[in-house]
């Protein structure tokens, strides 16, 4: 496979955020720490198990994506089904 501006890339998450005042910010991260700012998602305070996606554009070469989630999360925020999904425009 390769990265092509002819796909089109969606980040996908189903996240639960029992904090009833505080949004929290999923992204995704290169494997050199950067944040692929396409990719944020937002998670709605007080969003129970809620299925979120977002377009993004990846870096234009084979990379290795982590999930990042900010450390004040961690008590209130539960994701889960990270996954990659693309649709190939062109042959």
């Amino acid at each position: 496979d390769y990265v092509s501006s002819a796909n089109s890339y969606v980040f996908e998450i189903v996240a639960d955020n029992t904090n009833t005042t505080t949004a929290y910010t999923v992204s995704l991260v290169d494997s050199t720490g950067v944040t692929i700012t396409t990719s944020n998602i937002s998670v709605p305070a007080s969003s129970s198990y809620k299925r979120i996606n977002v377009n993004f554009t990846p870096n234009g070469f084979a990379d290795n994506y982590r999930v990042k989630i900010a450390a004040s999360a961690v008590a209130s925020l539960k994701c889960s089904l990270p996954s990659f999904i693309y649709n190939l425009l062109s042959p």
